[in-house]
């Protein structure tokens, strides 16, 4: 599997947010591509919305949109999970 896609996210538990909302329509748009094309698949907006049923979205970025370490140590491990390393 050469390619890899990337769910968009926004760090936000609210799927009524217009901009999670929006990033969800997007995701799933990633998904089928991802499918369509033989690529691996990175749901990064489901690591955040399953860390942010016990934490808030300040703990992974201060803006939503871009993570501090934390946020993005979660995001290599949802590819590492996704390679099967």
């Amino acid at each position: 599997m050469p390619w890899s896609q990337a769910d968009p996210y926004l760090i936000e538990a609210d799927r009524t947010e217009p901009r999670r909302a929006v990033g969800d329509r997007y995701g799933a748009a990633v998904a089928v591509l991802a499918e369509e094309f033989d690529a691996m698949h990175v749901a990064t907006q489901a690591v955040f919305d399953r860390a942010l049923a016990t934490s808030t979205a300040q703990d992974w970025a201060d803006d939503r949109t871009h993570p501090n370490p934390a946020g993005h140590a979660m995001i290599a491990d949802a590819f590492r999970a996704a390679l099967g390393i």
